[in-house]
């Protein structure tokens, strides 16, 4: 049965995947990704083999798929905004719909140093002034694309062409920024027209962006998450990572000095020594992790910030935010309006994010399996219109006795 998508969430080392059906859930499942690190692949092999599962290949036997979504959260991201001229006149043009027809959809580009996967588009320049977002109709006497290229490193689409290949699945695979499908999901209307800052504490990486008038301006990452505040109590602590999860999920906080009522708990170090440990330490080493994470994104904002925008509102969300007190420093390092973006369903932002934005956005998506497809065709005319030239001349060579 066709209308069936496969999403594949690669934010963190679980993995998430769920089938959808004319957009409604038909199942999903959680599995554990090996070879990858902070959202990058670095393990082909290992990557692989981990969806050697037994449940993920029943889905993928049981259901006939039309595209797969994978959604990937790298701590290397880059972006680049580009120009580009449609036609530059003379005279006055109205702006027509064959002008409209070049700016074609493109296929990812894939190399051994980057691949682009979005071509994201920031609207038209008219007369190297005015940015609009639907020029048809309109006159000028150059009309430009403007548009934000997004890219990644090449080991991640290389390692998922690999698995497509692995486990004989032949149709379109896209791979789509979890970064740019947040920023357009799940940040509501108003804060997209009227521009905010948008962080994404994720287990493993925290995702950043600028957005203003409903355009995603900017977005990079930070190689931070959730499971940080847990490394640092058991490096802090001399505990292993259970423990220290515990005390993070008991305990977890931001502002330790709102806490009224002190509480302890007796913790077991790797040497040996039993250590009575209070929630207000706990939230000291958490505070100071959050704090330093805040403030290198607001560096990285401050940065990279149109002097003419004027921003004061910030968006968090991701499990690193939903810990007491996090919202507070929010708003204490930024000064700025926070708002917390939270939903409720079968499955998480990250998927229903990415099902969203298949759904609305399908023109940011570049096609990474029709790469190659495109590739071969156009070899395949190259190589059959010289052979077809060469046919001809010899025919006409023996019609003149040659």
């Amino acid at each position: 049965m066709k209308n069936n998508r496969l999403i594949i969430n690669l934010s963190s080392e679980e993995a998430e995947i769920a089938v959808l059906s004319k957009n409604n859930p038909m199942e999903s499942l959680n599995l554990n990704a090996s070879g990858i690190l902070k959202g990058d692949i670095v393990d082909n092999d290992s990557f692989i083999e981990s969806f050697q599962d037994p449940k993920f290949l029943r889905i993928i036997n049981t259901y006939d798929f039309e595209e797969i979504i994978v959604g990937v959260s790298p701590s290397k991201i880059s972006t680049m905004k580009q120009k580009k001229i449609i036609f530059e006149s003379q005279e006055i043009k109205a702006i027509n719909e064959e002008d409209m027809s070049v700016l074609q959809e493109e296929l990812s580009q894939v190399n051994d140093e980057i691949t682009l996967i979005h071509n994201y588009s920031l609207g038209f320049i008219l007369d190297e002034k005015d940015i609009v977002s639907n020029p048809l109709g309109m006159h000028a006497r150059k009309f430009e694309t403007y548009k934000l290229k997004v890219f990644i490193e090449p080991s991640i689409s290389k390692s998922l062409k690999n698995l497509a290949d692995n486990i004989g699945l032949n149709c379109p695979l896209s791979i789509v920024s979890n970064t740019l499908a947040k920023s357009l999901v799940l940040v509501d209307e108003e804060n997209k027209d009227f521009g905010c800052y948008f962080i994404n504490v994720g287990k493993d990486v925290t995702e950043l962006s600028i957005i203003h008038k409903d355009k995603v301006l900017y977005m990079n990452a930070i190689p931070v998450g959730q499971k940080n505040f847990i490394n640092d109590i058991a490096l802090t602590l001399n505990i292993n990572k259970k423990d220290s999860k515990m005390l993070v999920d008991k305990f977890g906080t931001i502002t330790p000095e709102l806490i009224k009522d002190k509480e302890t708990v007796n913790i077991t170090t790797k040497t040996g020594q039993e250590e009575r440990v209070s929630n207000k330490k706990i939230g000291a080493i958490m505070r100071e992790r959050a704090h330093e994470l805040l403030s290198i994104a607001k560096k990285h904002f401050e940065g990279n910030t149109d002097n003419k925008l004027s921003i004061n509102r910030l968006v968090i969300s991701g499990p690193g935010t939903n810990y007491d007190g996090f919202e507070s420093l929010s708003k204490y390092i930024f000064q700025f309006f926070v708002y917390k973006k939270e939903q409720e369903g079968l499955f998480s932002d990250d998927i229903l994010c990415l099902s969203n934005f298949d759904k609305n956005y399908q023109d940011h998506r570049l096609n990474i399996e029709q790469l190659s497809k495109k590739e071969f065709i156009g070899k395949e005319i190259e190589k059959n219109t010289i052979a077809m030239k060469d046919k001809i001349k010899k025919i006409f060579n023996l019609s003149l006795g040659g």
